[in-house]
């Protein structure tokens, strides 16, 4: 956390000597005069810490380019010095303007355990200021930590691209930055993973080099001896072809015997030959008409096998594809059922919703109801009272009127008499005048003192319902916090599962590793002896057609061993095949248990910078904070809190829906609180008449010390009878009075007949309120007699019914679609009924074909039976004309009685053919003619053969002597010394050539690529090793995957985390904005741009913030400025400001409202989550004992400065110097 400790500012613009030590946790005040360097004050921190002054926001922060602006006007150089502490490390910045010099920056760091490191130079300073902050730039400080009045808008006003660089260095997002730089994948790593690849393929050439040149070595030689084995063979087919030529020789001396019988036989075979091609011809149109009847016979077999084959079965099949057809219908017809018992459950949810409504309608109508009618009493019974009152005044005025009217009759004859006497009459006049109004003021005030015990019930009324109200709402409220608590246990409770997780992937790749290894090893073992048996059995079947050719009788058992051997490498390489498939599993088993590995150290990482659960639990103890609730330690506590609540609320609550039943219930008892405000005022105001009144306190009037005792005696008579009518009337006898009293008498009569005109009125008003009672009696009596037609235990009865039919049609679905799906496959058809159609079409069009062709059945049958007939007649005459011709002559190779079949003419007349071939005349001439030659030929042939044999034996000789051995001239010797000959075949000789050449091309480019790759390498003459390369090759791009995927997911992570900030603002937004409007405001929406939306009760929506007075504007700024910096506090990454300044931020603010801004910032939130609070004000509308620390600025010095609370800082921690 980042705590400012001292402040040092000497002829910084307005500040000309300031020493400031800031304690570490302080809420402090800095008041002062206009332009006496308040603001200052903040802007010499930003100057310390990033070298420019905070002279505008828009440009540069140079004024004019000119950074001495910064220097007092009656100074040649400016210093600030700031020091400052992250974590255990302090920092100590000096920096020094002078006129027309370059500034002077000193960074002094120091480390617990490590000697102090100086920084020098601006540039160098300010990058290791800022590097030091954990990359807390100006900006982002700007946008969260310093918040001026005339700014409050700055973040609103920001761009996407500035706000989110912002929000990455306000959370320390460089880090992840700077880790992502290091994990990219370099150009240099994907070239060593090239070079590794390289040395890989020269070290598999490399040990690939050998063994060609040993394969060729051993071509060559095969060769060698498949030429021995050629010459071997020449030899043995030489010397049976001598024998041969001398066999023939007395083959042809008894030849020339049988030539001169030959010519005998000449005719009789041509005879023969004649009568043979006829019968031919015959015979083969018998049998032409026999295949037509098998034809016949297997077309009316085939209608048979269709009759009683194919049509069963096609009807079965039709059967079963109806029947299969018919379930999907039945199917279909049950889904249809259950989605309209879904509709209908829906509507019936529905109707149960209206029913709820409406019993809470019913309620709320049933308080009005009774609310009015108690209300209707009260007010019939105080206008028959005043209706009372009114007629008896009127009954006891009108007598008296007249009386008085007679009075003054008698008056007029002695009013000149009477001068004297008025003035004491006009005395009582006056006296009782107000006397009378004192009274009816008296009245008045009761009634005012009724009118406000009636006002304060209803108070008392509204205040329980909004009590009540803002309790449901707290409780909604605290199960909200407490559900996202219980979840955030649970996250918490899930990373020890993932260290089990990574834990077993760990054991999952060394097992992997392990079984990979060992598989590899049986593997190469049944390589080597799969290779040792195919040799043994090639040798072997190699030996044994030797033997057998060269007559040799062990040839059998040798190809016996061959075939055995054989099948055991057969087996071999079948067993090798699984082992192969087991090599590949245990490989990808490893590759499998690498990549869950790598995905759990991924998602592990990724929760650790992100915080897993942290945001979410600061979220609930924020909100449990803000409604006084205690906060459980633990998983149990939060549910068993939760438990308790839910039992006084159960079911789901709406939030939304409980604020606004509270702004209700406030309106109503702000309403209350007007009408009791507006009563007492009454009441008041005519008690005060009523302590100010003449009459207040006055007795009963002594009309006798009034009269006139002064009065002549001529006048007693007269008034005598005047009194006696004075008496009468108890009213006094001066002049004028009668007269007054008359008036007061109709002044009275006609104010009481007023209050009597005016009581029809207010009973029609009464009249007119209880027609409303009886509409909304009317409109209970309609609720309840809905209520009861619309029975909540029948839906819920039908819903319950519903739901069985669901289920029950549910488990038919399941029982039928297995037995659908097994019909379906057994027919082979798709369980879709276009499908079941389609085959159910093409069943019964083959079953038409069947009918139609079995319809032909008879007229084949009868074909048949003709052709027979015909046949038979035809087979006897054959068979008379084949018997006459027996027998055959000699050198004929049939000599069967039976008619021959078609095919057996053929070759009777090549016989006869060659009958007359042998028997040729001139042949026999010529023959006998040529014996002598081929005598002759026969003695060159013999001489030939026999020294093709010498050669022979002459290559066989050189090539023994040449490889080192003896030679012999037969073949079971020569093997013994030349084992190889038992291990070629002579049929072998034009593939070993072939790869003779292919080896030699191998070798060539082998031997060229090592070259080359070793140049490239520049690892002359050097022998590398194929597993160490391999595994050399495997590290590198394991590792080079591995950077990969930490980028992949450390860019996912910063993402994340730039995009909760919007949530955690909002979040924060709607803590403080009700705390910083006093309620008036308490819901608000902020856009992706950070634009404002405030639910307005009024409008019932939300609405933006432009159209708000400038003064709300602006609180609404604060409230997102404060909670922006709150949701941007990276607590569980690098540094953290622990500092916030506000400048100027209750000028749009009034009296309640700057109270609850102070207490917010000093109480609240913004004091929980920053150590040291600076507040720039000239407002005294708030109580100032709320800070800690108060400074007082005037002139650019600290003028006083003193400890606002006990308790909390000492003394001695905040100096001024």
């Amino acid at each position: 956390m980042i705590i400012l400790s001292r402040l040092k500012v000497t002829n910084y613009k307005s500040l000309k000597d300031i020493d400031l030590s800031f304690p570490r946790q302080a809420s402090i005040l800095i008041e002062g005069l206009n332009e006496a360097g308040k603001s200052t004050l903040f802007e010499t921190v930003y100057f310390a810490l990033y070298g420019e002054p905070l002279v505008t926001e828009e440009g540069n922060g140079r004024a004019g380019g000119r950074i001495e602006s910064a220097i007092n006007y009656q100074a040649s150089k400016a210093i600030v010095i700031l020091e400052l502490e992250i974590s255990e490390t302090i920092l100590k910045i000096n920096r020094t303007l002078h006129r027309g010099r370059t500034t002077e920056a000193t960074l002094t760091i120091i480390r617990p355990g490590l000697p102090a490191e100086t920084v020098s130079t601006q540039t160098a300073v300010n990058r290791r200021v800022v590097q030091e902050l954990g990359g807390l730039d100006k900006e982002a400080l700007l946008n969260s930590c310093f918040v001026e009045q005339k700014k409050l808008d700055r973040l609103e006003q920001l761009g996407t691209a500035d706000r989110r660089a912002t929000l990455e260095r306000l959370l320390n997002l460089d880090k992840l930055q700077y880790l992502q730089e290091q994990f990219k994948v370099s150009r240099q790593a994907e070239e060593e993973v090239r070079q590794a690849e390289y040395r890989l393929q020269l070290a598999q050439l490399q040990a690939s080099l050998p063994l060609i040149e040993r394969n060729l070595a051993e071509t060559r030689l095969k060769l060698t001896a498949i030429e021995l084995l050629i010459a071997f063979a020449n030899i043995t087919a030489q010397e049976e072809y001598l024998r041969n030529l001398r066999a023939r020789q007395q083959e042809i001396q008894s030849q020339l015997k049988v030539l001169d019988d030959q010519l005998v036989k000449v005719k009789n075979v041509r005879e023969v030959r004649e009568v043979v091609v006829k019968l031919s011809y015959k015979v083969e149109e018998i049998e032409r008409l026999e295949k037509e009847a098998v034809n016949l016979e297997e077309d009316l077999a085939g209608l048979d096998y269709q009759e009683n084959v194919l049509k069963p079965d096609l009807e079965k099949r039709q059967e079963a594809l109806i029947k299969l057809y018919e379930d999907l219908e039945e199917l279909a017809s049950r889904q249809s059922e259950k989605d309209a018992l879904l509709r209908e459950g829906d509507n019936l949810q529905s109707e149960l919703r209206n029913i709820t409504e409406r019993e809470n309608q019913l309620t709320g109508i049933t308080r009005d109801i009774s609310r009015e009618e108690s209300e209707l009493n009260d007010l019939t019974n105080r206008v028959s009272a005043e209706e009372k009152e009114a007629e008896a005044g009127v009954a006891e005025q009108e007598p008296r009127l007249e009386k008085i009217e007679k009075l003054l009759g008698f008056l007029t004859d002695r009013a000149n008499l009477q001068r004297e006497l008025n003035i004491s009459l006009e005395k009582e006049h006056q006296s009782r005048d107000r006397q009378d109004s004192f009274e009816r003021l008296s009245k008045d005030t009761s009634q005012a003192e009724e009118d406000v015990r009636t006002c304060q019930s209803e108070v008392d009324a509204a205040e329980i319902n909004y009590q009540e109200a803002r309790r449901t709402l707290n409780a909604g409220t605290e199960i909200e916090a407490l559900e996202k608590l219980t979840q955030g246990f649970n996250e918490l409770n899930g990373q020890g599962r993932e260290q089990a997780e990574l834990a077993d992937a760990n054991r999952s790749v060394l097992e992997a590793t392990q079984s990979v290894a060992a598989q590899q090893k049986v593997f190469d073992a049944g390589k080597t002896k799969i290779g040792l048996t195919g040799g043994l059995a090639g040798a072997a079947g190699l030996l044994g057609l030797v033997c057998i050719v060269v007559g040799f009788t062990p040839g059998a058992v040798f190809l016996l061993i061959a075939i055995i051997l054989g099948i055991i490498s057969a087996s071999q390489v079948s067993t090798q095949s699984q082992r192969r498939r087991q090599l590949e599993a245990a490989r990808s088993s490893l590759e499998a248990a690498k990549q869950s590995e790598i995905q759990l150290k991924a998602a592990s990482a990724a929760r650790a910078a992100t915080g897993g659960s942290q945001f979410r639990n600061n979220e609930a103890h924020v909100a449990l904070k803000q409604l006084g609730a205690s906060i459980p330690q633990n998983y149990q506590q939060a549910i068993a809190r939760l438990n308790i609540l839910r039992q006084d609320l159960p079911g789901r609550l709406d939030i939304t829906l409980l604020r606004q039943e509270v702004e209700t219930a406030l309106t109503k008892k702000a309403q209350a609180d007007q009408h009791l405000a507006a009563a007492r005022a009454t009441w008041t105001t005519k008690q005060e008449l009523l302590k100010t009144h003449p009459g207040f306190g006055q007795t009963v009037l002594e009309l006798e010390k009034l009269e006139s005792t002064g009065q002549a005696a001529q006048i007693n008579d007269l008034t005598r009878l005047i009194q006696a009518l004075g008496n009468d009337l108890d009213l006094p006898l001066e002049q004028g009075q009668p007269q007054a009293e008359g008036e007061m008498v109709r002044a009275h009569l006609t104010q009481l007949n007023n209050q009597l005109a005016g009581i029809p009125p207010r009973r029609d008003t009464i009249k007119v309120r209880r027609q409303h009672l009886s509409g909304m009696q009317q409109e209970q009596t309609n609720i309840t007699n809905w209520l009861t037609q619309h029975n909540r235990t029948n839906l819920e009865s039908q819903m319950a019914g519903n739901h069985q039919r669901i289920k029950d049609i549910e488990h038919f679905v399941a029982g039928r679609e297995p037995l659908i799906e097994k019909t379906a496959t057994g027919l082979e058809v798709r369980p879709v009924a276009s499908d079941i159609q389609q085959m159910l079409g093409t069943v019964n069009s083959k079953l038409s074909r069947i009918s139609q062709e079995l319809a032909n059945r008879p007229a084949i049958k009868h074909k048949k039976e003709d052709l027979m007939l015909e046949i038979s007649h035809r087979h006897r005459g054959a068979l008379q004309t084949w018997q006459n011709l027996l027998p055959l002559p000699q050198g004929v190779v049939f000599e069967e009685s039976t008619l021959p079949s078609s095919k057996d003419y053929k070759p009777i007349l090549n016989s006869l053919e060659g009958a007359l071939n042998q028997l040729n005349e001139a042949e026999t001439t010529n023959r006998r003619q040529n014996l002598g030659q081929q005598l002759g030929q026969l003695a060159s042939d013999t001489n030939a053969v026999q020294r093709n044999i010498e050669e022979q034996q002459k290559f066989i000789s050189e090539t023994l002597v040449w490889y080192g051995l003896q030679f012999e001239t037969e073949f079971e010797k020569v093997s013994s010394v030349f084992p190889l000959l038992n291990q070629v075949q002579i049929q072998d000789k034009e593939d070993l050539k072939q790869q003779e050449n292919q080896l030699e091309i191998d070798l060539h480019l082998t031997d060229r690529k090592i070259k080359e790759l070793a140049v490239q390498l520049n690892i002359i003459e050097m022998t590398l090793d194929v597993e160490e390369c391999s595994a050399e090759l495997a590290s590198l791009k394991y590792e080079l995957e591995v950077r990969r995927k930490a980028v992949f997911i450390l860019d996912g992570v910063r993402r994340t985390m730039v995009e909760k900030v919007l949530p955690g603002t909002i979040s924060y937004m709607r803590l403080l904005l009700p705390v910083l409007t006093m309620d008036r405001y308490r819901d608000c929406n902020i856009t992706s741009d950070y634009k404002i939306q405030v639910w307005d009760e009024l409008a019932g929506r939300y609405v933006a913030k432009n159209i708000f007075s400038g003064g709300t504007r602006d609180q609404f700024s604060l409230a997102l400025r404060l909670s922006f910096a709150l949701a941007t506090l990276p607590e569980n990454l690098g540094s953290t400001p622990g500092f916030i300044f506000l400048d100027e931020p209750l000028s749009s603010f009034d009296d309640q409202r700057s109270e609850a801004l102070v207490n917010l910032l000093t109480n609240g939130e913004i004091a929980q989550k920053f150590s040291q609070i600076f507040v720039i004000s000239h407002n005294r509308m708030f109580n100032e004992q709320s800070f800690t620390h108060r400074i007082l600025i005037e002139g650019g010095r600290v003028a006083g400065q003193n400890q606002l609370k006990s308790g909390q800082t000492q003394m001695e921690d905040f100096v001024f110097a």
